[in-house]
């Protein structure tokens, strides 16, 4: 049994920043502020903590596998769980 959806207006910005100078490593600051909204607009994507616990199978910005069994695929099904 998961938590029930909820939706949130966000705004993510970063910054990069070479203390190293350029050849060295990029330092990735980043921000997100986070509001909750009393209705979930139609456009509303939706999305999970992390990807290791995210079941949508076959998001775009997925950055490692997910450990969730029985991940569904992003579309209309994922409309309707909103």
């Amino acid at each position: 049994v998961g938590r029930e959806d909820h939706g949130f207006d966000t705004f993510a910005f970063s910054e990069v920043d070479y203390p190293a100078g350029y050849g060295g490593p990029p330092v990735v600051t980043s921000w997100m502020l986070i509001s909750p909204v009393a209705q979930i607009p139609d456009e509303a994507l939706p999305v999970g903590m992390s990807c290791r616990i995210c079941a949508v199978a076959n998001c775009p910005a997925r950055r490692e596998p997910s450990i969730v069994g029985g991940a569904r695929s992003t579309g209309d099904d994922l409309d309707a769980s909103l």
